[in-house]
């Protein structure tokens, strides 16, 4: 189980290697709510998304054994591109398998950071199980964008980035797709907080 310490931790790891989104007022969304209401822009960050630091803390937490064989993971676009440039800057090779109809925008940008991406099937089941063949095959370590512990403290250094900027922040809204994400905030925020 995870713990604050652990986001202390990835936060010593990832900070370095990410890009400083410092909260941004909203005037619109202040007026129309009643509250003070800032954005976190994790878009600005070199990758284009807030996954980068959880990738980061992923990698580096990898044996040496599993960095020497390198890695293997399945996206559409943002994922690729966090594990791409991840790969990167720790120097492991890095397989990402993506949709044939997958925006060659994303493919471009995950090949652009270095990895190698291989287009297979159309949908999210054909991804996850070529990524899956991949790993037995080629005996690489497999990451998950969303079941990891390293990944969710990695994104968990966001909220405590909030909290180092705005101690005094009292709600916060996430998006929610695999969890991990908010997982990682409402770990930092409530440690902050307790």
């Amino acid at each position: 189980m995870v713990n604050y310490s652990d986001v202390l931790a990835a936060y010593s790891r990832v900070t370095k290697y990410k890009n400083p989104t410092l909260l941004q007022y909203s005037g619109t969304l202040s007026r129309m709510t009643g509250n003070q209401i800032y954005l976190k822009p994790e878009n600005l960050q070199v990758t284009g998304s807030f996954k980068l630091g959880g990738a980061i803390n992923v990698i580096f937490n990898l044996t040496d054994e599993q960095k020497k064989k390198g890695v293997v993971t399945c996206s559409a676009g943002n994922w690729a591109q966090a594990v791409a440039y991840a790969s990167r800057i720790l120097k492991v090779r890095a397989v990402i398998v993506m949709a044939e109809n997958a925006s060659q925008t994303k493919i471009n940008a995950t090949r652009g950071y270095g990895a190698e991406v291989v287009k297979y099937g159309r949908n999210s089941n054909d991804v996850i199980n070529k990524s899956m063949e991949i790993a037995k095959a080629e005996n690489l370590t497999l990451l998950s964008p969303f079941e990891d512990d390293y990944l969710i403290v990695g994104h968990g250094t966001i909220g405590l980035e909030v909290m180092k900027e705005k101690p005094d922040t009292e709600v916060v809204f996430c998006p929610i797709g695999g969890g991990a994400l908010i997982s990682g905030i409402a770990l930092a925020i409530k440690a902050k907080n307790s």
